[in-house]
């Protein structure tokens, strides 16, 4: 999707694979027990589950990863003084705006370039190998 800052239009890219360190700093910074009180362990155990499982289910499945995405964007939001850095660094490596603009930018854009995170496809395949991996679907 694209926008505009500062006259000039931005699209996020893809996460990738080096996303994945900030994004991990970010959730350390906020605290994973922080995330795992938002959630009953039957929500991530069904969330985490393979999607071949899952056909038949495809529209609760997603409503739940959404209801997941909404989840942790709020507790990143409450959070936001925590990982501030990393939360500049994330936007700026995603939209190759510089950090000290990414710092400056409107609070309208900048809500919206984390929102805009929140809501890609590949943030959802990262939460799933994260909560498998702290555990969080007993």
């Amino acid at each position: 999707m694209s926008d505009m800052v500062n006259n000039t239009e931005y699209t996020l890219r893809k996460l990738e694979a080096r996303d994945v360190f900030v994004m991990s700093k970010i959730l350390g910074e906020i605290g994973i027990e922080e995330i795992q009180n938002c959630f009953s362990a039957e929500q991530i155990k069904h969330f985490i589950v393979d999607d071949d499982k899952n056909k038949d289910e495809d529209a609760e499945v997603a409503a739940l990863g959404f209801s997941i995405v909404v989840k942790i964007a709020g507790v990143v939001l409450m959070n936001l003084e925590k990982c501030e850095t990393y939360v500049y660094r994330l936007l700026s490596g995603l939209s190759g705006i510089p950090e000290d603009e990414v710092k400056t930018l409107p609070i309208d854009v900048f809500g919206k370039m984390i929102t805009e995170v929140f809501k890609k496809e590949e943030f959802k395949d990262f939460l799933k190998p994260v909560l498998k991996l702290f555990n969080l679907a007993k």
